[in-house]
C-alpha cells in the first residue's frame, strides 16, 4: 500500500467559472518555494553528480537500509 494519501478536506471552493476544487487547507503551499533557490540547489546537485556520480549522496543511506532489512525481523 502506498504511503502517499490524497488529502481531501471534504470542503469545496466554487469559482465564478464553475470550477470546483478542494481547499488548500493543510496542503503544502508551493507558491512559497523560491524558484531561484531551487535552481541553485539543482545546479549544486548537478556539479556533485559530475564530480562524484549521480545520487552518490544517497549511497550511505541505501546501504544502511539494506543492512537494516538483513538484520531485522521486519
Amino acid at each position: 500500500m502506498s504511503e502517499f494519501v490524497t488529502k481531501d478536506s471534504g470542503k469545496r471552493v466554487e469559482y465564478p467559472t464553475g470550477m470546483r476544487r478542494d481547499t488548500q487547507e493543510g496542503k503544502p503551499d508551493y507558491t512559497l518555494v523560491d524558484y531561484d533557490m531551487l535552481t541553485r540547489w539543482a545546479e549544486l546537485m548537478t556539479r556533485g553528480a559530475e564530480k562524484y556520480g549521480r545520487n552518490n549522496w544517497q549511497l550511505p543511506l541505501k546501504r544502511w537500509i539494506a543492512s537494516k532489512h538483513l538484520h531485522s525481523d521486519t
